[in-house]
């Protein structure tokens, strides 16, 4: 009987041992769990700070570029060169002239999106007009619901597709609708 008490015994002290060791095991997983889910928490939050940050940047840039835009149409308002157009006179009206300036690519692109609401509205009778790449009818401003997501829109679709790859120059005669009506050719950097 002494010997089988002695055999419990140590069967209980070997127990106790591996318990300990699962009871140190389990504490120093608690632990490190406990760590990672702190971890986890914080990475949470430094991504969501970074989301803000980023939508932040994105709309001061899309604010920036509406602001790029707005210059370079003034700047090139103000410093057309036309050649091939005739004088009539010194005192020439500025409507007779605005006939022949054209924006550029980008506003004309968003003009185009704009002009079948533009021929709807004059068709129903209503106030409309043009400022810049604006339409407003009856005085409110109206465009269509996908505008920063056209395909003419070359700095979108660099945004989405990467750098651009570089073209190559054109040479002989340019392809250009706009030359065959008598639209004038620019100079200078802006063209």
């Amino acid at each position: 009987m002494t010997k089988t008490v002695k055999k419990v015994s140590k069967r209980i002290d070997e127990v106790e041992k591996s318990m300990e060791f699962m009871n140190q095991n389990f504490e120093s997983s608690k632990s490190e769990s406990e760590y990672l889910k702190t971890t986890i928490t914080e990475i949470k939050s430094e991504h969501g700070e970074m989301v803000n940050g980023f939508d932040c940047l994105s709309t001061d840039m899309d604010e920036f570029h509406e602001r790029h835009v707005d210059l370079q149409i003034r700047s090139m308002r103000e410093n057309l060169v036309f050649t091939g157009i005739p004088e009539l006179s010194e005192n020439e009206p500025s409507e007779q002239t605005e006939d022949f300036m054209k924006f550029q690519k980008e506003v004309n692109d968003r003009r185009k999106l704009r002009w079948p609401y533009y021929k709807e509205a004059k068709q129903q009778g209503q106030k409309t007009h043009f400022k810049r790449d604006k339409l407003f009818i009856n005085g409110a401003e109206i465009g269509p619901p996908t505008d920063h997501h056209m395909e003419t829109d070359k700095r979108q679709q660099q945004e989405t597709e990467g750098a651009r790859q570089k073209e190559p120059p054109r040479r002989g005669p340019q392809q250009n609708n706009d030359r065959s009506r008598g639209a004038p050719r620019r100079r200078g950097k802006h063209s």
